[in-house]
């Protein structure tokens, strides 16, 4: 029977998309379904819609009315929170019986709402006549109704709700545009939403189909899983006698076991099982056979033959090793044959701990013997009656007698005084026992001796004497003993007191081990740490009692191949000194690197019984390595940087320039005149960073001298806003009149000062963003500043910038300034820039100071003296309309494009120009008429020869020639060797008309 035939057997039928029946039941469960699946798209669907609205938004800005667009996106924001209040009232109740056909309904009103909001789009927010535009706005609200059709095609009237408003909006207001493209546009719209439509009720009947379908598999496997619950029951109640069984065979350590011996099948409990180590239940004879060890397997195969054959008894112990962990276990096996069934039959048992327990009897007997034939003393045993009963090794070199002969004999008489014999009985019967009586005694050749005698009784557990155990020692050998011990106690004096020299001379080792700066710890042969010294634990973190008794593998820090262990540990096992350089783990889990000398030491036989290996931390000698190998890769970064941004200038100066002349030939209305414009500025923002670009590449001392401190900030300001992310904000403050901001200084380090100062700031804020201030102020009082010996009680100009990052707590602003010192990751910071910033700082005579708290910022000051009554170098201002004039200028640059914009310029400023690509060339014109020429204009940087040397050869053929140069790399000359090369203006690459055309005439009228 069908699912949906269950769930409603006397429902009324109704028929799904294939033509099936359902019943009511049945659509209301698909109906849910529909709803559910619905609403999990819902919030990526909401999120698309509040997106795309906010693109359309920034669209229209520039067109539509800023209280329209406000009001448009409140109305569609409405429709999305409405969708996201019904989103949450589902999450409730989806996991209940609800009731699919309301939540449907009100899904259907909200989209309908929704998409009436789309719709009034088009007349709130759509420019009006700008067809572009509108064709935009319809591709995007196209795609988002295409992207969400098929989360609106669960729910049959849905997708109608949210396309026919929203197309029927833009296709009146496109129809009442007008022309061709307002009609094309209107009817394809109707069109696409016909379309879509049709989409999404074939999306609906796929749903529909997919979700009965679901449901009816869903109730197969609850019946299944009833079937199962009840198999499962029938199973655990029938094993519950077996498990019984089990657990009675373990607790005995028995197993059964069964034999077809012409099937060669064995059937096996659990307890046989669990003695052999197999854990299948069904096995083979010959797999059994393999399982004991090789030594038993023929006994084994005969007493299994006898068996059957004979009718032999099957009693058997062996020995297995069991598959699952390798132990070898001991096996008692007894076994019956039955011919009728063809069975053999048995149980096995673990005796283990039984043969282990008789072995460590034999084994304590054996210990036991072995200790009365070999005691030092002479034993006797004898019963109650004074006959010996056993006599050991030592008795007979003592006394002279066997046991054979002794045992004839009382003990009674090997006493030489029977006065001392009948006191010592009685001690012993008053005492029951004799300790340390000394008496003489017989030996068999008739001679006495002294002896000391001790006598115990051995008693069973009700008291009752069943023998004597005598003990004597021979005095004549103790007194010589005591003599070789006296003899032996001096020669021990004497070694005692070589050993405390010895002991002395291994505190002074042991003391300058302790206190010596490299780490040394000691390993036995395994590499058990057994010995730190203290500057083992200062270097790695870990105090003695952490690290002793662990493998020196815990300060692996996995950075070598294991080839430089296998190394160090042949070397070592050669008894040789091993040495290298080897990177460690400290507890903390940072690296060090250092230096390490392993070496063996060995006992008198030579064998290795320790390691010392001596460590010594080269990890800031290996920093300082990396750091100088960054600073020549920084270096020359730093020269390609300045390659490159000599060559931009050049096709900066090539922009600017025909841009500058196409303005001066475009009329003022023309609507170009806008475009060519918003290039030119452009093109001179792009000269302000290159400008900057060559000041940090420039190399040597800067020379320092008056400059105004505000510009250096704004610079500043300039290239950290381009350089920083944008969740960064930077306020400037500047609190000073013109004038007040002058200092002695060199304004690339002073700009550096405010760079690195910036990017620490930066790096502050770069997880959650922040703000960042400057403020620059003058401080008539330094009292405050006292305290540094280095700065004087004049005026100064205060620059404070500060951060609103994560702040630092006392600890590190104590060591911020420190070199090397950084917070920052591995690869992220060199632990220079700020100590840099201090040594620029006191260069100049200044002061920085900074404040800090964890989570609330830090804030810097740098404090420098004012210059007072002095100015910093002014800028000419030059007439807006270029100089202009006649002569005859000879113009030399190796870029073409850049000779023909000089060439252009000047002859529009009346100049009759004589252009070259080549310096060699424009020498031999100018060689061959000297007088033909009134100025001649070079490019620095060019093949054959510079313009330095051009220039010099000019004016060594006519010195009163005016040259000017023109470059985009001032660093390359100066202005003592531009004179002496006979040059009289300079120009910096990329320049505007209005400098070319001053320079020109300034160059002529010094001439003349």
């Amino acid at each position: 029977m069908r699912a949906y035939e269950r769930l409603g057997l006397f429902a009324p039928t109704i028929f799904d998309s294939r033509g099936h029946s359902m019943t009511q039941g049945l659509k209301e469960r698909i109906t849910r379904e529909q709803v559910r699946i619905t609403m999990e798209q819902l919030p990526t669907m909401q999120g698309a819609s509040l997106a795309v609205a906010l693109l359309l938004c920034l669209l229209a800005s520039d067109a539509a009315p800023l209280m329209n667009i406000l009001l448009w996106f409140g109305l569609l924001l409405m429709s999305v929170i409405g969708k996201a209040a019904l989103y949450n009232r589902f999450e409730k109740v989806r996991e209940g019986a609800f009731d699919g056909r309301r939540w449907e309904n009100a899904y259907v009103v909200l989209t309908l709402f929704a998409g009436t909001a789309w719709g009034l789009s088009a007349f709130m927010i759509l420019p009006s006549g700008n067809f572009e535009k509108a064709c935009l706005f319809l591709l995007i609200i196209g795609g988002l109704a295409s992207g969400t059709s098929r989360g609106h095609s669960s729910i049959k009237l849905a997708p109608m709700a949210s396309a026919m408003p929203g197309a029927l909006g833009y296709a009146v207001r496109l129809g009442m545009e007008g022309a061709a493209f307002g009609y094309t546009a209107a009817f394809l719209i109707v069109i696409y939403v016909l379309a879509v439509i049709g989409h999404s009720l074939k999306e609906y009947r796929f749903f529909t189909s997919f979700v009965a379908l679901r449901i009816e598999k869903l109730d197969l496997l609850e019946e299944k899983q009833a079937i199962n619950d009840s198999l499962r029951r029938e199973i655990a109640e029938r094993g519950f006698r077996e498990r019984r069984l089990r657990r009675a065979e373990m607790t005995a350590r028995f197993g059964y076991w069964e034999i077809i011996p012409g099937a060669g099948k064995v059937q096996a409990s659990e307890g046989a099982r669990t003695i052999y180590g197999i854990e299948r239940e069904e096995l083979t004879l010959p797999e059994v056979q393999q399982i004991p060890l090789p030594e038993y397997r023929g006994m084994l195969d005969n007493a299994f033959k006898m068996l059957i054959e004979e009718g032999r008894p099957y009693n058997v112990e062996f020995k297995i090793r069991r598959p699952t962990d390798g132990k070898i276990i001991d096996i008692h096996s007894i076994a019956e044959y039955s011919p009728e069934k063809g069975l053999v039959f048995g149980v096995l048992q673990d005796i283990t701990e039984r043969k282990r327990a008789e072995e460590e009897v034999r084994e304590a007997h054996s210990y036991l013997e072995n200790i009365f034939d070999n005691s030092p003393d002479a034993i006797g045993i004898v019963d109650s009656r004074g006959r010996f009963l056993r006599w050991n090794k030592m008795a007979e070199e003592l006394y002279g007698y066997t046991f054979e002969e002794v045992k004839l004999k009382s003990c009674f008489d090997l006493y030489a005084d029977e006065d001392e014999r009948d006191q010592m009985l009685a001690t012993l019967r008053r005492k029951r026992s004799v300790k340390n009586r000394e008496m003489r005694m017989y030996k068999k050749d008739g001679s006495t001796a002294p002896l000391e005698i001790s006598i115990g009784l051995l008693q069973d557990a009700k008291g009752k004497t069943l023998a004597s155990v005598c003990v004597a020692r021979d005095l004549s050998l103790l007194r010589e003993t005591l003599n070789a011990l006296r003899v032996s106690n001096d020669r021990l004096h004497r070694e005692m007191a070589e050993r405390k020299r010895a002991e002395e001379e291994l505190v002074r080792l042991a003391t300058a081990m302790e206190q010596t700066a490299e780490s040394i710890f000691i390993a036995d042969p395994d590499w058990i740490i057994r010995y730190v010294n203290p500057a083992f634990e200062r270097l790695t973190g870990y105090s003695d009692g952490e690290i002793v008794g662990r493998h020196t593998r815990t300060l692996r820090s996995h950075q070598h191949d294991e080839t430089l262990y296998m190394e160090m540990g042949e070397t070592l096992a050669r008894g040789e000194v091993w040495s290298g350089r080897i990177s460690n783990k400290k507890k903390d889990g940072a690296h060090y690197e250092a230096v390490a000398t392993a070496s063996p030491v060995k006992d008198k036989s030579g064998a290795i019984i320790n390691y010392v290996i001596i460590h010594r931390d080269i990890t800031r000698e290996v920093k300082l390595e990396a750091e100088l190998n960054q600073a020549r890769k920084m270096e020359a970064l730093g020269l390609l940087a300045g390659g490159i941004a000599h060559d931009f200038n050049n096709i900066l100066a090539a922009i600017m320039g025909f841009t500058e002349l196409s303005l001066f030939k475009v009329p003022q209305e023309s609507p170009v005149r806008g475009n060519l414009e918003q290039v030119l500025k452009a093109s001179k923002r792009a000269s302000e960073v290159v400008k900057q670009i060559l000041t940090f590449t420039r190399q040597g001392m800067q020379q320092r001298k008056h400059v105004g401190i505000a510009g250096i900030v704004q610079d500043s300001i300039k290239l950290l806003r381009s350089s920083l992310p944008s969740t960064i904000e930077i306020r400037h403050e500047i609190k000073l009149n013109p004038g007040e901001d002058v200092v002695l200084g060199d304004p690339v380090q002073l700009h550096q000062v405010m760079m690195n100062l910036g990017t620490n700031a930066g790096h502050a804020m770069r997880a959650k963003g922040g703000v960042l201030s400057v403020k620059l102020s003058a401080i008539a009082d330094a009292s405050q500043l006292l305290s540094h010996s280095d700065i004087g009680t004049d005026r100064h100009v205060c620059i404070t910038m500060s951060d609103t990052g994560h702040g630092m707590d006392a600890a590190v602003v104590e060591r911020i300034f420190d070199p090397y010192f950084t917070t920052k990751g591995p690869g992220e910071g060199t632990g220079l820039g700020l100590s840099v910033v201090q040594g620029i700082v006191k260069s100049h005579g200044g002061v920085i100071t900074v404040e800090s708290e964890p989570g609330h910022g830090t804030s810097f000051s740098v404090y420098l003296s004012q210059i007072e009554g002095a100015e910093p170098e002014s800028v000419k201002v030059v007439s807006e309309s270029p100089p202009a004039g006649g002569e005859r200028i000879l113009l030399v640059d190796d870029e073409e494009a850049l000779v023909d914009l000089g060439k252009a310029t000047l002859e529009s400023l009346g100049y009759q120009v004589t252009a070259m690509t080549s310096s060699a060339e424009a020498l031999k014109i100018f060689s061959a008429q000297p007088d033909a020429f009134d100025l001649v204009m070079t490019d620095m940087t060019m093949p054959s020869l510079t313009g330095k040397e051009l220039a010099a050869g000019i004016v060594a053929l006519r010195r009163d020639i005016p040259v000017i140069l023109s470059t985009g790399f001032p660093d390359l000359i100066d202005e003592q060797q531009a004179r002496e090369a006979g040059i009289r203006e300079m120009i910096i690459k990329p320049f505007e008309i209005r400098t070319l055309a001053v320079a020109v005439r300034r160059a002529l009228e010094k001439g003349s």
